[in-house]
């Protein structure tokens, strides 16, 4: 091999390595251990129990020290902090940040809860909703900040609350022009209950088709409560205890989201509770595959 072979053999994968060296895992963490209880008690005329989000401090502490080894740029936003408009900026403030390569993990724990559907998208007529310290966070606007912002990345949702089946969205509008009316439109909630049954037998093989590739870990279904305490969220807490006892088992790296969600999806069923694991997009199937939290 000549000598300017060789050099241009080293400048190219030093170039590979330099690119896969730049990128970034942006996380948010929001812990709701406190709401302004007289805001939801005016604007919607509910109160929540906050015994029930007593330990999230607990889980933000856990999914730190899940992230942490991989070295992800971290936004934390508890309390006070996580209005409805501070969540909204943080996102959009990564969003402005990130790249086409780099990852996204969104985390919540905290109330969740549902409203009447706002613009008819919806099968259950109700949409999903996080309680941020002054107001609802809309699955909508999840939806229009991940195809805004998210469309090139890889990206993780995980919501520890009550009726967090879809707080990402879930479904797929389709417009028959000709037609003047609306085809297929709930398709994916109706995917989505597919490769529930999936994650339970540790393959996903159905395809959710969003703009963007998500792996959504939700507490429990949109109609269900989620059960938490002084100890943390307990998605939060089966999954840090799935993550730590791989570790010192040395087998984390063997692990993969599929694999991951499906014994996290047993630990739950054992306490009653039903995780919603979906692999979203068209790149989700493969996103499925890696090892979990890890920048690539």
């Amino acid at each position: 091999m000549k000598p300017v072979q060789k050099i241009l053999i080293i400048v190219f994968f030093s170039i590979i390595s330099s690119g896969l060296a730049r990128a970034n895992t942006y996380t948010l963490l929001i812990g709701m251990d406190v709401i302004n209880d007289n805001a939801y008690l005016k604007k919607y005329n509910k109160v929540y129990d906050q015994s029930g989000t007593s330990g999230v401090f607990k889980d933000i502490i856990s999914l730190k020290r899940i992230t942490g080894p991989n070295k992800h740029i971290v936004t934390e936003l508890r309390g006070k902090e996580a209005t409805r408009g501070a969540i909204l900026k943080a996102i959009s403030d990564i969003g402005e940040l990130i790249k086409a390569g780099d990852q996204f993990l969104f985390y919540y724990s905290g109330h969740g809860d549902f409203i009447p559907d706002q613009n008819g998208d919806e099968k259950s007529k109700f949409d999903q909703v996080m309680v941020a310290y002054d107001d609802f966070l809309v699955d909508d606007e999840i939806d229009l900040m991940m195809v805004k912002y998210f469309t090139k990345t890889k990206n993780i949702m995980i919501v520890d609350a009550c009726h967090s089946g879809s707080s990402y969205k879930n479904m797929n509008f389709f417009i028959d022009f000709k037609l003047g009316a609306n085809k297929n439109k709930f398709t994916n909630e109706m995917l989505a209950l597919k490769q529930l049954v999936e994650t339970k037998e540790c393959q996903i093989t159905t395809i959710l088709d969003e703009p963007y590739d998500l792996l959504y870990f939700g507490a429990t279904p949109d109609g269900e409560l989620a059960q938490g305490d002084q100890s943390g969220g307990l998605l939060t807490f089966l999954l840090n205890n799935i993550v730590r006892d791989a570790k010192e088992n040395g087998e984390w790296n063997k692990y993969s989201y599929e694999k991951l969600a499906c014994e996290l999806s047993k630990a739950m069923k054992k306490k009653k509770q039903s995780l919603q694991f979906l692999a979203i997009g068209r790149g989700a199937k493969d996103f499925a595959k890696l090892v979990p939290f890890k920048t690539y």
